[in-house]
């Protein structure tokens, strides 16, 4: 450390030491904090500012993964295609094209279930509720909807789907996705969204996708 440290003095730069000592102690044996600081200062951020930012984005991957952890076990225990099963309307819109049968229940869960923010309704910042008091009280947010439609897909004769958790417009948000038939749906508005050539619309980024026989992918 010392001989870095010399080599680093005179006309060298802070960055310069910290990178001096970076190179003398091997990264593959560094934590991944210190290469989350080196990655910054690579970038040209003062050794300050990289190690705020380092510590900031560990914390965030840290909090991330443990919300992950939770979301899959939520989204397990409150997939239920019988528990939305009383309250879906006559099958009218059963249908074999797969784009009307979507398009026709994420309407009528629109219509049903108004947007209401967790912080409004339940006085915290993220509760998921059961499909079937979601629909009883007519209430909700993205993925409290989004559990609705993937709940009640598999009376429709769609596909199975899966549940996408992460952001839209760089927001956290739920929606729901049917690989095999090229669709999805934005449960919050009934808006049916058609899969390109690279998948999801560009506007969502699914961080991780939850399935009904309960396992989950992480994405990001």
């Amino acid at each position: 450390m010392s001989r870095s440290l010399n080599t680093a003095r005179g006309n060298r730069t802070v960055d310069d030491c910290f990178r001096a000592l970076f190179a003398a102690y091997q990264w593959p044996a560094l934590s991944n904090l210190g290469h989350l600081v080196k990655g910054q200062l690579d970038e040209g951020a003062t050794p300050a500012l990289a190690v705020r930012s380092a510590l900031l984005t560990q914390d965030r991957r840290r909090a991330t993964a443990a919300a992950g952890a939770r979301w899959c076990q939520l989204a397990r225990i409150l997939y239920s295609p019988r528990g939305v099963l009383p309250f879906l309307p006559a099958p009218a819109y059963q249908t074999t094209d797969y784009a009307v049968a979507l398009a026709s229940l994420g309407h009528w869960v629109a219509s049903r279930v108004r947007y209401v923010a967790d912080s409004v309704k339940w006085g915290q910042p993220d509760h998921w509720q059961e499909p079937a008091l979601t629909l009883s009280s007519r209430s909700g947010d993205c993925e409290d909807s989004a559990l609705v439609v993937w709940s009640a897909a598999p009376w429709l004769g769609l596909p199975e789907g899966r549940l996408a958790i992460g952001t839209h417009d760089g927001d956290g948000h739920t929606w729901v996705e049917f690989p095999e038939a090229g669709l999805g749906m934005e449960a919050t508005n009934g808006t049916l969204l058609r899969f390109g050539p690279r998948g999801t619309p560009s506007r969502y980024h699914a961080w991780m996708y939850a399935y009904p026989d309960g396992h989950c992918e992480w994405i990001a």
